[in-house]
């Protein structure tokens, strides 16, 4: 998928130029999504320029003209475009620092690569479509998306289309809980910042019960490797024999990232770094009893327990692989081989379009003394990622113990409003975030604004309530309501 979409690019640049000729090509990406290409445009560009350029693209596909890709130093990559009168990509490849680029040449034309492309000819682009356009700072840039069949293409633009208005971005948005001020860059309204301190402070007190020990060693960090902090965990571990050491640090991306994943892939986020130390002999225990700690997490998150298990079948890790195989007896995981030698697990979490993304994982680590050993873990690899995928995968109704609102009182007359605000004051009491609906409108509009607003759960009270000493109780996005004694609904409550 990664060649077609990157040779789909090498396309989009190339007929954008055939069309506009005094255009400046700014650079490319391959995204999860499919890719997008930048452009400096001298005079306005039309939303129906996009369906000429199409014609371009398709017409050398179905010319099936070969692709050649070259491999060329950077400082001569720029020079090449500076003579060729391209200093955007020019500037492109100054600000990649990458010692070398891809140049990809097609019917006589040289275009820069994002990589090495493995296709043959453009024939080998099954489908393809450019999906809109639009203006990023000083440039302007073409989204587009490419698959290996017509099928997989129409299927992903239709469920492209839903997610415009379902994905975490839009929902963020409408919820008042954050939006993008501009690429890569967020600004967290009140209330999303407070749903994301609550899982974060929520994760934090379940690792403390675990037994984790909280430190700082390194606030602001530009690698996202689990194992840049051995070293500082380490030196605890030996100083002061603590063997459950775990810090939440700020990691900004200088390059890698993908603006257009939104907060699944941000530039800058706050995770969970963490390592458990031990003896050689109770690696399996203790990977065993991380693994039921990460059951409880993804329980709470409501998210589906699949782990990954990353096997190192030959090297001096192979013996520390079986340990990890050991722990997953009995849970049902997909296997793959590990790329790096070192065994791993990992947990992916699927958003609204089907994308796979990792939101925690364990490593193994390199023995510290002869008699030790241990693994680097993540409950939570990013609070943003799993904070997005929270919000899709409840379709903008946080979880109970994240809402910022978690019931909303609603008196259905003014005889009611007594008993209504009573109530919301036990509610409080018992440390539930509650209010009270004061607009007086109708039941039916009253849970559709509740819905709209991300508030999970409705307390009802009317006549019948008044009578029968109970509490009837509204699950917002279920449609479903069920009356319960005071009591009950407190433990019924609590239990969420």
């Amino acid at each position: 998928m990664f060649d077609i979409r990157s040779a789909s690019a090498c396309l989009l640049a190339l007929a954008v130029k055939q069309r506009f000729p005094s255009c400046l090509q700014a650079g490319m990406k391959v995204t999860p999504l499919g890719f997008y290409c930048d452009f400096s445009f001298s005079e306005a560009f039309a939303p129906q320029y996009l369906k000429l350029i199409e014609e371009v693209m398709q017409a050398w596909i179905r010319q099936k003209l070969s692709m050649r890709i070259r491999e060329m130093v950077a400082i001569s990559a720029k020079e090449y475009f500076l003579f060729h009168k391209e200093p955007l990509l020019a500037d492109f490849i100054e600000d990649s620092s990458s010692p070398s680029v891809f140049l990809a040449e097609i019917a006589g034309q040289t275009i820069l690569s994002e990589s090495e492309v493995a296709l043959g000819d453009l024939g080998e682009v099954g489908a393809f479509s450019l999906q809109k356009s639009e203006q990023v700072g000083s440039k302007l840039r073409i989204y587009g998306t490419a698959f290996f069949d017509k099928k997989e293409l129409k299927d992903f633009l239709k469920l492209s289309d839903d997610w415009e208005f379902s994905s975490h971005v839009a929902l963020g948005k409408k919820l008042s809980l954050f939006e993008e001020t501009g690429e890569g860059e967020w600004l967290w309204y009140p209330a999303g910042q407070k749903a994301r301190s609550l899982l974060k402070k929520r994760i934090e007190k379940e690792e403390e019960d675990f037994g984790f020990k909280k430190v700082s060693s390194i606030p602001v960090c530009e690698d996202i490797s689990l194992n840049v902090f051995l070293d500082h965990h380490q030196k605890i571990f030996q100083k002061q024999n603590v063997s459950k050491i775990t810090e939440c640090a700020t990691f900004c991306l200088l390059e890698g990232n993908d603006p257009s994943a939104g907060l699944l892939d941000p530039a800058v986020f706050q995770g969970i770094r963490s390592h458990v130390f031990c003896p050689k002999k109770d690696l399996s225990d203790e990977l065993i009893s991380y693994l039921h700690f990460m059951t409880k997490i993804f329980k709470i998150l409501g998210f589906a327990f699949r782990p990954i298990l990353f096997e190192a079948r030959k090297g001096k890790f192979k013996d520390v692989s079986s340990s990890f195989s050991k722990a997953l007896e009995g849970f049902e995981k997909e296997i793959r081989v590990a790329s790096d030698g070192l065994p791993c697990i990992e947990w992916d979490v699927v958003d609204g379009l089907g994308r796979s993304w990792p939101v925690a994982s364990v490593t193994a680590i390199r023995t510290i003394k002869e008699e030790f050993t241990g693994f680097a873990c993540s409950s939570c690899l990013s609070f943003d990622r799993v904070f997005a995928l929270l919000l899709e995968k409840e379709k903008g109704t946080l979880p109970f113990w994240i809402s910022q609102v978690q019931i909303r009182v609603v008196p259905l007359l003014a005889k009611h409003r007594v008993l209504a605000e009573k109530t919301m004051a036990a509610l409080r009491c018992e440390g539930i975030r509650a209010e009270i609906c004061q607009d007086g409108r109708e039941l039916k509009t009253t849970l559709r604004q509740a819905l709209e607003e991300g508030v999970p759960y409705v307390v009802v009270i009317g006549d019948k309530e008044l009578e029968t000493d109970t509490i009837t109780l509204r699950d917002v996005r279920a449609k479903h309501a069920q009356s319960l004694p005071w009591q009950e609904l407190i433990e019924v409550l609590k239990d969420k």
